[in-house]
C-alpha cells in the first residue's frame, strides 16, 4: 500500500502562466495554459509528455534535502527561491531551469521576499529572526547573512512592501510590527488587535496602504499599516462548516493559505481541515484544502490531500475558472487541462509529513516563549527525523487526517 504525496505549496510566476508546483522535498513547473509539465527536479517521475512537448529534468542531486516550505520569485520573475526543512536556502534560474546559489540559514524559514531591485532574499525564521541574503553569493567577498531584525516570538509570516520603504512581520503571539527597511531597528507601528496567533499577512495589490491578515481567530482583519490602525474585521466563522455544529470550538479556525486576486480584488483562504474556500462564495471540494493561488486571468488553482491510490494519479489539483459574472466554476477532472496537470503526479511514500502544522501554533495553555530555551535542541532532532525520513526509508508520518 502506498500513498501519493500531495502538493503542499503553490506559487504562480508573477508574469507568466507558470505554476509550482512542491511535493515534499522536489518541485514541478506546470503550464496553467495547457497544464503541460515544463521542468521538475523529481527524476523518477512517470510521466508520459505528449508529443513535441519538452521537459526540463533539473540534477536531483540539486533538490532540497527535507519538505520545501517557502518559494518566492524574483520582481522580473526569471529566478526562484526556495527553502525547506533542511534549512537550506537555494535559488533558481527559471529560464535555464537549473540552480543557480545553494547556502544554508541559521534556522528553518518560515517566510522569503526578494527586495524590490531583486538584489537582495530576505528570510523570517521559526526563531523569530528576519536576515537578509545577497543574491549572488561571491567567493571573495564575506557571504555572511545581515540580521534586520528579531521578534520575541516565533515569526510566522513576512512581506516587504512594493517601495521596498516598510518590513511587516507577524509573530505567534498576535503582533504584526511595521519596520523600515533595511534599518528594521526603526519602527513605524505595531498592529494589535488578533487573539490568537497570526499566520499569513498581505499588502492589499490594489490600496498598497492596507494589510489584511489572518491566523487563529474567528475573524480577518484589514489594517492601516502605517498608522497601526484597525480599520474593519470580518467574521469568518459562520463561513466554516466544521464549526457550526459545534458551540464549543471558538478559536480553533486556523488560516494556513491566503491567495490574493488583484483583477477582481477578491481574496481566498484556506481553512485547515476545511474543505471549502471562503469569499463571497463558498467553493467546495472533493478533499480538504493544503494551498490555493490565482492565476494571470485570475483562476484560483487548490491544491488538497488524497486518499490511498494504485495505479492511476489522484486528482490533487483543482481548477475554479472565473466568468464573466465574476462567478467560480469548478472544472471537470476530465477536463484536458486538468488531466494534463494531476497526469504529472508526484511521488509515493509510505506515509505523509505532516500536512497541516498552522494549527499546531494555537497556544495550549503553556506560553511558547517559556519554551524559547529548549527549542532549538528538539529542531535539530526534528531536522533530522525530516532529513532521514524523506532521503531515506519514507517520510515522518504526521497526524491523521479527518474527511469531513
Amino acid at each position: 500500500m502506498s500513498i501519493c504525496l500531495p502538493f503542499t505549496n503553490l506559487a504562480h510566476h508573477p508574469t507568466k502562466n507558470l505554476l509550482i508546483l512542491c511535493f515534499g522535498c522536489y518541485f514541478h513547473a506546470v503550464n496553467t495554459s495547457t497544464g503541460l509539465l515544463i521542468a521538475s527536479t523529481f527524476e523518477n517521475l512517470e510521466y508520459i509528455a505528449p508529443t513535441n512537448s519538452q521537459i526540463k529534468y533539473i540534477n536531483s542531486n540539486a533538490a532540497h534535502g527535507g519538505v520545501i516550505r517557502s518559494v518566492a520569485f524574483s520582481p522580473e520573475g526569471s529566478l526562484m527561491a526556495s527553502t525547506g526543512e533542511d534549512k537550506v536556502l537555494k535559488v533558481w534560474d527559471l529560464e535555464e531551469w537549473k540552480l543557480n546559489s545553494s547556502r544554508p540559514v541559521p534556522k528553518r524559514v518560515v517566510a522569503l521576499a526578494f527586495t524590490k531591485d531583486g538584489s537582495q532574499i530576505l528570510t523570517a525564521d521559526k526563531f523569530g529572526d528576519v536576515y537578509s541574503f545577497t543574491l549572488h553569493p561571491s567567493i571573495d567577498v564575506d557571504n555572511s547573512p545581515q540580521l534586520l531584525m528579531g521578534h520575541v516570538s516565533m515569526v510566522t509570516d513576512m512581506t516587504i512592501t512594493s517601495d521596498n520603504k516598510y518590513l511587516i512581520t507577524a509573530d505567534r503571539d498576535e503582533h504584526i510590527r511595521v519596520s523600515h527597511f533595511p534599518n528594521a531597528y526603526n519602527i513605524e507601528s505595531y498592529c494589535l488587535g488578533h487573539t490568537h496567533f497570526l499566520s499569513k499577512i498581505h499588502v492589499l495589490p490594489w490600496a498598497t496602504d492596507l494589510l489584511l491578515s489572518g491566523g487563529g481567530d474567528d475573524f480577518i482583519a484589514l489594517w492601516d499599516f502605517i498608522l497601526g490602525k484597525l480599520l474593519q474585521t470580518l467574521d469568518i466563522k459562520q463561513y466554516v462548516t466544521y464549526l457550526q455544529s459545534d458551540e464549543e470550538t471558538e478559536g480553533q479556525i486556523s488560516i494556513m493559505g491566503m491567495a490574493i486576486n488583484s483583477l477582481l480584488r477578491h481574496v481566498a483562504l484556506v481553512i485547515e481541515n476545511e474543505r471549502h474556500f471562503l469569499y463571497h462564495a463558498t467553493l467546495s471540494l472533493d478533499h480538504n484544502p493544503l494551498d490555493a493561488v490565482y492565476d494571470l486571468s485570475g483562476n484560483l488553482w487548490v491544491s488538497s490531500t488524497f486518499t490511498e491510490f494504485s495505479g492511476n494519479h489522484p486528482n490533487f489539483v483543482t481548477l475554479f475558472k472565473i466568468n464573466k459574472n465574476h462567478e467560480y466554476l469548478k472544472i471537470a477532472n476530465d477536463h484536458p487541462l486538468v488531466v494534463n496537470i494531476n497526469r504529472c503526479g508526484s511521488m509515493s511514500v509510505d506515509s505523509l509529513p505532516e500536512l497541516y502544522p498552522i494549527g499546531q501554533l494555537r497556544k495550549a495553555g503553556t506560553d511558547w516563549r517559556v519554551q524559547h530555551d529548549k527549542g532549538e535542541h528538539e529542531e535539530g532532532e526534528e531536522d533530522k527525523q525530516n532529513i532521514n525520513a524523506i532521503t531515506g526509508g519514507g517520510i515522518k508520518k504526521g497526524k491523521k487526517l479527518k474527511r469531513k
